[in-house]
């Protein structure tokens, strides 16, 4: 939940300091509420956000890469096992679908297809909805796998759907800008340095679903506010 945050926010901050005690603390208490509602994405969004922070201030190396991998591994499991979503062996198994099923479906239901203009499903519920409350444009259905079949269609579903392939190759031409500059400005400025690690999240995710827009990010960028401003007053 949001409440989870700012945990997460403070366990990028301290990992970057080299405080690795508080760090996991920190991270401990963010997870705790993505493994009570056995959320396998929240687990991953928090692991690698403070694994990259870590491994770019140099306190993490490879080793404790692998082992946050094989433990996210282990929990996705595990929470897959309780929650009846394991999936059958071979190719219908949970991980494997994650790792391939994403291109075939677009393939399949998203390529060729019309494009439909919805905002919402490129910019994301909020900023996206704000666009087409204002337009007055009421969308019809994207095209999409029928229910029952796999509807998850990599990075390029949303932008696709939205404007077709020029809409894929535009908006990450975009986000190619804007990351360049998020990341050149956490190299100076703690709130950057504090938001910046969790948009690894959606690079690690390019091959499963489209996850830029993110409300989570709306929250983190308010709740990073304070805490840097903290930060900033702290060291003075």
């Amino acid at each position: 939940g949001l409440m989870s945050l700012f945990p997460a926010l403070l366990s990028v901050y301290y990992i970057t300091k080299g405080n690795k005690k508080k760090a996991l603390i920190a991270l401990a208490l963010a997870t705790l509420s993505s493994i009570a509602v056995a959320e396998r994405t929240g687990l991953l969004f928090k692991f690698v956000a403070f694994g990259y922070a870590g491994m770019a201030s140099g306190h993490l190396n490879y080793r404790h890469a692998a082992i946050f991998i094989l433990l996210f591994i282990m929990l996705a499991i595990g929470i897959a096992f309780g929650a009846g979503k394991l999936g059958s062996t071979g190719s219908e198994y949970f991980l494997l679908k994650y790792l391939g099923y994403g291109i075939s479906s677009f393939n399949h239901w998203i390529a060729g297809s019309s494009p439909n203009g919805c905002e919402a499903k490129v910019l994301g519920e909020i900023i996206g909805g704000i666009f087409e409350l204002l337009s007055g444009k009421v969308c019809d259905s994207p095209a999409g796998a029928p229910v029952g079949q796999f509807n998850v269609y990599t990075y390029m579903g949303a932008p696709y759907s939205f404007g077709g392939a020029m809409a894929v190759f535009l908006s990450m031409a975009f986000l190619g800008l804007a990351y360049a500059v998020i990341f050149r400005a956490a190299r100076k400025v703690m709130y950057f340095a504090l938001f910046a690690p969790f948009l690894v999240y959606p690079l690690v995710m390019v091959f499963y679903a489209w996850q830029f827009t993110l409300n989570t990010f709306i929250y983190l960028a308010i709740l990073a506010v304070p805490l840097s401003i903290q930060i900033r007053i702290n060291r003075k």
